[in-house]
């Protein structure tokens, strides 16, 4: 819902009903849905690997407690494995 909040905060007056505010978030999600479950797929992999164990458990035992501290930990590492190895090209 807060994604929602922000789409209509930017919105011009008047606001849009919610068919044509549906149509406006579906248009931006449809999309990327693709290129986004690639890219969580490929940190998911990259986090699989033998060499990458000890992160793997830290990430585990940070998934017990999603509190908003521990999600952004866990997006540090998703970023971190797009950085060393980006999914453009695979």
């Amino acid at each position: 819902l807060e994604y929602v909040a922000r789409v209509i905060a930017k919105f011009p007056e008047p606001i849009p009903g919610n068919a044509e505010l549906a149509a406006y978030i579906i248009a931006a999600f449809v999309p990327t849905a693709a290129h986004f479950s690639q890219a969580i797929a490929h940190a998911i992999n990259f986090y699989l690997a033998d060499d990458k164990q000890e992160e793997r458990a830290k990430i585990v035992r940070l998934s017990a407690s999603m509190n908003e501290e521990n999600k952004n930990m866990i997006m540090a590492y998703v970023y971190e494995a797009l950085r060393l190895s980006p999914p453009v090209g695979h």
